[in-house]
């Protein structure tokens, strides 16, 4: 099934072999982020469904 699905959506590789696209803005943000965290400030992350909340927090471990 799983092939199927791929060549109905066009997908070269599996969804579990993707990488992400990080522009120098997202590498600042994240070196701004963690910085914060080292200073102790309080943090939050939100936003709606699939914005790449959990992507983000997992950059940051």
């Amino acid at each position: 099934m799983r092939v199927e699905v791929m060549e109905h959506y066009g997908l070269a590789q599996p969804i579990d072999q993707a990488g992400y696209y990080e522009t120098a803005h997202h590498k600042q943000l994240i070196k701004d982020i963690r910085g914060a965290i080292h200073e102790g400030r309080l943090i939050a992350v939100c936003g709606v469904v699939g914005s790449g909340k959990t992507v983000t927090l997992r950059r940051l471990q």
